[in-house]
């Protein structure tokens, strides 16, 4: 395994010893580049099964994906959880999203800095937080936890939620 795989690609390649690993593509966030850069891959690599967009900047890929045509089914997985994200969360054409929590994460550092100020008590050098795995299976979930007042707003797209292009969930 190269290097810049880590740990977890030891495991697929155990797991999964037929499957091939492609480079990963980075696109700096920039919606433009992540359209041509995807484009360009499908282009070069007929056998593209699936894409994994870490960043929040999954629509883009999507678009290229769709631009492909029915002539070639590649299951995508993607990051964060807004609104925008929700159609294809729906229409099964995002198979899955990874939600990194991003309200229980502030809410977690805050008691850590409120009992280091207030009782002297040093967290932890590390303290983890499992990520959520959103389908369309359990979305509906998701958007009742979020509350009555919040996934209205999630819905609609409304800005407060847009800003920081996730969703927070408690």
């Amino acid at each position: 395994m190269e290097s810049w795989r880590g740990p977890a690609w030891a495991t697929v390649a155990e797991t999964a010893p037929g499957l091939e690993i492609a480079p990963v593509v980075e696109a700096h966030d920039d919606a433009k580049e992540a359209y041509q850069k995807c484009r360009a891959v499908l282009a070069q690599a007929e056998g593209v099964a699936g894409v994994y967009v870490t960043t929040a900047n999954s629509l883009p890929v999507l678009r290229a994906l769709e631009d492909e045509g029915e002539r070639r089914r590649v299951t995508l997985i993607t990051s964060d959880l807004f609104p925008a994200l929700l159609p294809h969360l729906r229409s099964h054409r995002v198979a899955a999203t990874i939600h990194q929590r991003p309200w229980t994460q502030g809410r977690i550092a805050l008691q850590a800095l409120h009992r280091f100020l207030s009782e002297g008590h040093a967290p932890p050098p590390f303290i983890g937080l499992s990520p959520h795995i959103v389908m369309k299976s359990n979305l509906q979930h998701f958007l009742d936890r979020i509350g009555s007042g919040r996934e209205k707003s999630l819905e609609s797209g409304a800005p407060e939620d847009l800003a920081s292009g996730a969703v927070a969930l408690p």
